[in-house]
């Protein structure tokens, strides 16, 4: 009987101070963060509590203190929570602002961008340093098309977390596409002096020195990106390709075999290499490498090349097996052909007759498309010359100096 009595005022004790502490906290709440304050984030939580407090009344009513459940739920609601939110405050968290994030990321996989966007603008205008907040706001807006719109919030997010290199060659991508091209530079220039391991940049900025014919600096951009990514085929077959342009075509040999060696199924090497073969009048070695084009958009080519190959090695029979294995693939060849006096030779071996296709779409990027139409013209320009004053004109290597700059 009396451990029964001494229980009961026990729990009647632990009553006495719930509903006081519930008490203070509701009117500290009430007065020093909603009246004081005029933080209204704050009425959600005393309405948790005045619905813990109306809750724990029931409770009472139906005799149910006891049950452990029960007692947990209440203390949750009228003092865990909100004294983990004030706590959460003093260290400059703030539930609303993260609550609004998690809600906007809610609105967007449901496809209520517009919605989100509402919720992440009222965000930043109160947590002007909400990182995620301006870069799902940048997000939004760069998928609705706003892509100034979307830069100036990626820009914000920024000034927070400045080193962030990933944000920064977002923004750069994001000015080319808006034709800034020059502010693009300095951004990627900066990421790669002080993220040196950072390979993307690399690429973006040798492309933009590229758009501009700066062939020098490109081949500065690849040689400092190779320090970080060794055997990467992609840079060796790009370098190559600007070396071409360059007129230095012993660089170019190099690095489209190097390209070659680190990517076997690179066949368009195989075929500038040919070219640059013909360039220096080794018919034998333009043989090898045109063979090696068994797929992509330059077998026509290739063939078209080995069927004049064959024919300067007086090879008849396999000089009109390259041509009608072009011609099936190109019929455009058909006119080139009839235009070339050498095929008059195999006239006879020729199938002119073609059935029209449908074309298909080139593969081939600008690059490509580029460096084959410099070593045609190349080609055109030295057929003039005797073989020594060629070799003497091609070993003429144009000097490329590596420097690292900010331009």
């Amino acid at each position: 009987m009396y451990i029964t009595l001494r229980e009961d005022k026990e729990i009647m004790l632990g009553k006495i101070l719930f509903n006081l502490l519930t008490l203070i906290l509701c009117i500290y709440i009430f007065v020093f963060k909603i009246v004081k304050k005029n933080n209204t984030n704050y009425i959600y939580v005393l309405a948790i509590q005045c619905f813990a407090m109306v809750f724990s009344l029931v409770v009472l009513l139906i005799q149910s203190w006891s049950n452990a459940i029960v007692m947990s739920i209440i203390y949750l609601l009228s003092l865990v929570i909100p004294t983990t939110l004030i706590v959460l405050e003093k260290f400059g968290v703030s539930y609303q602002e993260w609550l609004n994030i998690v809600i906007a990321k809610i609105l967007i996989s449901l496809k209520k961008s517009q919605k989100a966007k509402q919720i992440l603008q009222k965000t930043v205008r109160n947590y002007n340093k909400n990182f995620t907040a301006y870069k799902m706001l940048a997000k939004i807006y760069e998928e609705d098309g706003a892509l100034r719109k979307s830069i100036i919030y990626y820009c914000k997010a920024l000034e927070i977390k400045q080193e962030d290199y990933t944000l920064q060659y977002k923004i750069a991508t994001m000015l080319i596409a808006i034709n800034k091209n020059e502010q693009a530079i300095k951004i990627l220039n900066n990421i790669v002096l002080k993220k040196a391991d950072y390979i993307e940049p690399y690429f973006t900025l040798a492309d933009l020195y590229y758009s501009k014919k700066m062939y020098k600096e490109v081949i500065n951009i690849y040689k400092f990106a190779l320090e970080h990514k060794q055997n990467s085929y992609e840079i060796y077959y790009n370098s190559a390709i600007t070396y071409a342009l360059l007129n230095d075509f012993n660089n170019a040999k190099e690095y489209f075999k190097k390209a070659v060696e680190n990517n076997s199924n690179l066949v368009n090497a195989n075929y500038f290499l040919g070219q640059i073969s013909l360039l220096y009048r080794d018919i034998d070695l333009a043989e090898e490498h045109f063979i090696e084009v068994t797929s992509g958009d330059l077998v026509a080519k290739a063939c078209f090349e080995l069927s004049k190959i064959y024919l300067l090695k007086d090879n008849k029979a396999k000089a009109a097996e390259c041509v009608n294995k072009a011609i099936d693939i190109d019929a455009k060849y058909v006119k080139i052909i009839k235009e070339e006096p050498i095929f008059m030779l195999i006239k006879r071996d020729l199938n002119l007759v073609t059935i029209p296709k449908e074309e298909t779409k080139s593969t081939l990027n600008y690059k490509e498309i580029d460096v084959i139409e410099h070593l045609n013209n190349t080609y055109d320009l030295t057929k003039s010359l005797t073989v020594n004053e060629i070799l003497n004109k091609l070993n003429e290597e144009p000097k490329v100096e590596l420097e690292r700059k900010v331009v």
